[in-house]
C-alpha cells in the first residue's frame, strides 16, 4: 500500500472519530445532573436537556461527513460560540477542553477536504462507492 492512500484514509476517519470521541466526551459532562438532589422525572428531564451539547456535535458530524468543509466552518463556529458565550465564567483549560477538540476536528476536515479537491475523488469515502456506480446526467 502506498502512502498517499494510507494519508487519505488517516485524513478521511480521523476527524470522524475524534467527533464521535469528543460527543461522548460531552455526555461525561452531562452525567453530574444525577448527583444534584432531584427526583426521578426532573433528573431525567435536566439530563435530556444537559444532552443537547451532544446532540449539537451529533448533527455537526453529520454535515461534516457529507459537506467536509462546511462542517469544517460549522465546528469553528460551535468553537468561537462556546467561548464567548461562556467568556468570564471559567478559566482558560474551560475553554480549551471544549473549544480546543471542536477546532482540531475542523482543522482536519478542512484539510481533507483540500486533500480531495487536489487530488480528485478519494477512494475511502462515502462518495466513492455511491458516486462511481451512477449514470451520467445531463447537465
Amino acid at each position: 500500500m502506498s502512502r498517499a492512500p494510507r494519508l487519505e484514509r488517516t485524513l478521511f476517519w480521523s476527524p470522524r472519530i475524534l467527533a464521535i470521541l469528543f460527543a461522548l466526551s460531552l455526555v461525561l459532562f452531562s452525567l453530574d445532573v444525577f448527583s444534584e438532589d432531584l427526583g426521578v422525572g426532573a433528573s431525567i428531564g435536566a439530563f435530556l436537556i444537559h444532552l443537547t451539547p451532544f446532540y449539537v456535535v451529533l448533527l455537526l458530524l453529520w454535515l461534516s461527513w457529507w459537506h467536509e468543509r462546511a462542517g469544517a466552518l460549522a465546528f469553528v463556529l460551535l468553537a468561537g460560540a462556546h467561548v464567548v458565550l461562556t467568556w468570564g465564567r471559567s478559566d482558560f483549560s474551560a475553554y480549551a477542553v471544549i473549544a480546543g477538540p471542536a477546532v482540531l476536528i475542523a482543522v482536519l476536515f478542512f484539510v481533507h477536504a483540500t486533500w480531495v479537491s487536489a487530488h480528485g475523488d478519494h477512494p475511502v469515502g462515502p462518495q466513492s462507492d455511491s458516486q462511481s456506480d451512477m449514470p451520467a446526467t445531463a447537465g
